[in-house]
């Protein structure tokens, strides 16, 4: 079953809720940049923040082969976020970018589409021919 979420702000603060956990957590903070408006989330938060050695059975060499570019683009933050720039969407500590086409962004986005409850989180996307719609 998908989890529901409310959202609201104070000042320029944006938080969100589910509705089985009435504990607000951050989500970022409405800012401009060049005349774009848009919400930032640029604080580490103990548990959320890359560290090779956490990854480094699994991925071997390549675990810590991403480490300076994720310290580089988000201080190795897992909830990294911007929406103000030209890229209109990155996020995470690799700053996967919505603008590139066939890039990260959109090669993950097309592997959660197949997941079992993507239909319930994503009521109006769906993979059509392999292309996100």
């Amino acid at each position: 079953m998908a989890i529901h979420f409310t959202f609201s702000n104070t000042g320029k603060n944006q938080f969100g809720k589910t509705f089985d956990n009435p504990a607000p957590f951050p989500i970022g903070f409405s800012t401009s940049y060049l005349g774009n408006l848009g919400l930032m989330h640029s604080k580490l938060i103990d548990g959320c923040v890359y560290k090779p050695e956490e990854y480094t059975e699994e991925h071997g060499f390549w675990a810590h082969f991403i480490y300076p570019t994720s310290i580089c683009e988000s201080q190795g933050s897992f909830l990294c976020l911007n929406t103000y720039d030209r890229a209109k969407f990155t996020f995470t500590f690799m700053q996967y970018a919505a603008h590139v086409p066939n890039g990260d962004f959109v090669k993950y986005f097309r592997e959660l589409l197949k997941l079992p409850l993507a239909s319930e989180y994503f009521l109006n996307w769906h993979l059509k021919i392999g292309r996100l719609c």
